[in-house]
Parts: C-alpha cells; structure tokens; sequence
C-alpha cells in the first residue's frame, strides 16, 4: 500500500500510521464496507476532518498579525533551547481573566488563543455549570472592544450543541461585565458559512451571536483568503494520498 508522497506526510498518512495498531475490525467503519484497509483509509478522513477545528485554531494564531499581542501558556523547552516536536508547556503560566483586564486598561490589541473560566466564577454572577470550566476558543481585544469566541469550521451548528455554547459564552459574559468588562461581546463563528441568515441555528441566542469566518476576520485584523489558502496544501496532499490509496487497493485487487 502507499508509503507518503513526494516526501511530505498528510495528514490523512499521518493518521492510518496512528491507528495502524487499532483493531478496525470492532469499527462502524469495518461494519459499513467489509474490508479492513477501506475502513482506515475512511477511518482516517473522518479522524481529519473531525481534527479541522484544531487545525483551523492553529492557523488562526499563526496568521495574527504581528501588532496584535498574542497571550499563552508558555512552552517548555528542551536543553538546547528548543521546543519539543509535542508542545510541552510550563504549568501556572496559563493566560487568566487578569490578562485580559490588563490589556482592556492598557488599551493593547491582544488575542488569547485559550482562556479557561472555572465554575466558581460563573457562580458568582449567579450562573450554574455542571462542569468545572468553560474552555473558550479565544478572546480578542481590538481597538477597545472585547470579543469572546467560539469558533466552528463549518457551516453549521449542531442544534442542541449550539444552545448549549451559546449559554456558555453568555455566562462569560456575565463574568466579564461582573469585572467591568461592559463591552465583551460573544461570537460564534462559523468559519465557512457564507451568509448567517443561511444558518440553520433554532435559538435566538445563538442566532445573535453568529458571524461567518469573512466578517470576523475583517473584525479582528485577519486575512481569511490567506489562512484558507495555506491549509489548501494539506487537502492537496490529503487527496493524492486517499487517491492513490485507492489505486493501489484495486491493483491488488485485480
């Protein structure tokens, strides 16, 4: 079967090599087409495209513009003073609420890739939680204005996931104006839809809270072409990958 192509790894390769030791034969995928090397090919692309997210929150801060400050927890570093190949990261220096009220008073355009509110401070604006933290994708702080948001790469939100998130970015709401952050405002980004009246969202929260990919790019200071444009390598090498997947599968079946 195929080994790479032109010396760069897919990510679709990438992720039959992890699940190479998997037993595909207890799968859905196994289930569906009967054949154990098709299900990891479609095991494979589904794993990726359910990994886009991530992907797409890795180029987001990789493609911020240099004169916005960019607050995170800091990686650990091997003896010769570079990262590791897996990110490794110092504990306690993760960005907190503190930050962000630094950057509001000091009036610095700042993007938080990850911040984390725990339980207690959503109890304390009367909110409720039935889990210890609410995980944001981001927090942008951008010529006076505070954007708290989620970022989905899609077109489309799950409906009951949707509510739910959209309740969520509403308590962080609450926290930030409880800190005399009045004009945080929630944004559910839905990085491919074209047109947020096209959205199927049912809860008139989440509704007013939607933003495409364009618009929040315009937002904050990003260049959506270019972002779309550098993770269109990995789909190029991801098609000739499960092409020639295919082929070689069908050689053999001959």
């Amino acid at each position: 079967m195929p080994d790479g192509l032109g010396g760069s790894v897919s990510l679709v390769e990438d992720m039959m090599k992890r699940q190479s030791n998997s037993r595909i034969e207890d799968s859905g995928y196994y289930y569906t087409l009967g054949d154990k090397y098709l299900a990891k090919v479609v095991q494979s692309v589904h794993a990726c495209t359910i990994s886009n997210g991530s992907e797409l929150q890795r180029k987001i801060k990789e493609y911020t513009p240099k004169n916005i400050k960019v607050l995170q927890k800091k990686q650990k570093l091997t003896k010769k003073g570079t990262p590791y190949s897996t990110p490794k990261y110092i504990s306690g220096t993760e960005p907190t609420i503190n930050d962000v009220l630094t950057a509001v008073k000091n009036k610095e355009d700042t993007f938080i890739p990850e911040l984390i509110i725990d339980r207690h401070e959503i109890e304390v604006v009367g909110g409720k939680l039935d889990k210890k933290c609410i995980h944001l994708d981001g927090v942008w702080i951008i010529a006076g204005q505070t954007y708290i948001t989620e970022v989905k790469e899609g077109s489309a939100f799950d409906t009951k996931k949707s509510s739910a998130e959209a309740s969520s970015l509403n308590k962080v709401q609450k926290v930030f104006n409880n800190y005399g952050i009045t004009n945080a405002q929630p944004l559910m980004v839905l990085w491919r839809l074209s047109n947020v009246d096209e959205a199927s969202v049912k809860s008139s929260l989440a509704k007013s809270y939607l933003i495409t990919g364009r618009e929040f790019c315009n937002l904050v200071g990003l260049d959506f072409d270019l972002i779309n444009k550098s993770r269109e390598k990995d789909r190029e090498l991801n098609r000739k990958f499960v092409k020639e997947a295919l082929r070689e599968y069908y050689k053999h079946e001959q």
